[in-house]
């Protein structure tokens, strides 16, 4: 199971990630009720995949997700327009539906190899 602790800090870390390739300005609203801290609001700048956090900017949509599934969806465990149908996920404008989807897909799952 996994779970992000710090979302400004793992955007800043994955600076250098491609995030599908996508050119769009994301506010990403989280939920987390532990630790409180990690909730809030934040702008991302994607340009060629790569994000940019942003204090205060305009955006092209906004997506409202508790940490609870943001974790495994940053993770490919699980997609966003699953996370959408499922009512786990909202987003301000349908028409970038696919656009965010595909910020955070991956060809590739994780894979664990510690041995228990």
């Amino acid at each position: 199971m996994y779970r992000v602790i710090d979302v400004a800090g793992l955007f800043r870390e994955l600076k250098n990630h491609n995030f599908g390739g996508q050119n769009m300005k994301l506010k990403l609203t989280v939920r987390d009720s532990f630790p409180p801290q990690n909730a809030g609001d934040y702008i991302v700048h994607f340009i060629d995949g790569k994000p940019s956090l942003k204090k205060k900017a305009a955006f092209d949509a906004a997506i409202e997700i508790d940490i609870a599934e943001f974790s495994p969806m940053l993770m490919r465990c699980v997609d966003f327009k699953s996370l959408y149908d499922y009512g786990l996920a909202e987003i301000s404008e349908e028409k970038y539906l696919d656009a965010v989807h595909r910020l955070f897909l991956a060809e590739r799952k994780p894979v664990c190899w510690t041995q228990f």
